[in-house]
């Protein structure tokens, strides 16, 4: 049971810092996309996903 709760702890722990650095790096403009070419080249996708820009701020997988 103990080990059960640590993982669960462990695994909100690694989403909370996932959630702060990119919230930190589309602060920051590094990856800002002005059109879906742009994405190309930080993103990348499974198929048969594509990256697309985003309201030109940021790249998501469609």
């Amino acid at each position: 049971m103990v080990k059960i709760i640590k993982s669960v702890h462990v695994m909100i722990l690694f989403l909370i810092l996932f959630h702060v650095v990119s919230d930190v790096i589309l602060k920051k403009g590094e990856f800002r996309c002005f059109e879906d070419a742009d994405c190309h080249k930080i993103l990348f996708c499974s198929p048969p996903s594509k990256p697309r820009c985003l309201n030109k701020r940021y790249c998501l997988c469609n």
